[in-house]
């Protein structure tokens, strides 16, 4: 989790597929982003609004604009990006991934 300004500019970390694209979901999520990489999947939640036109299926290039911090689906903390990675089906840091693409 990252904490951000409300409307701060979240960008993909790595080129991909959109294979979910949640407009809403109050119970876990807020609107949220999955992106896959091949075997892996990026997961961006919280986010205020997704980027114009993103739906399943659209190729995405590492650097490219897919939203925007928010905080919707949680009640009680502020603004923040919650990003998760998935190897396979484990989650992993995402921090050293971040940092070797100086994205940290």
């Amino acid at each position: 989790s990252d904490r951000g300004e409300k409307g701060q500019a979240v960008y993909a970390i790595l080129d991909g597929r959109v294979i979910k694209a949640a407009r809403y979901n109050a119970r876990y999520s807020g609107k949220h982003l999955v992106i896959a990489h091949g075997p892996d999947q990026s997961v961006y939640c919280h986010l205020d609004r997704l980027a114009p036109g993103l739906k399943k299926g659209h190729k995405i290039k590492a650097g490219q604009l897919i939203g925007w911090v928010g905080r919707t689906g949680i009640k009680y903390s502020k603004a923040h990006l919650h990003l998760n990675i998935l190897a396979g089906k484990t989650y992993v840091d995402p921090e050293p991934m971040l940092r070797a693409a100086r994205l940290m």
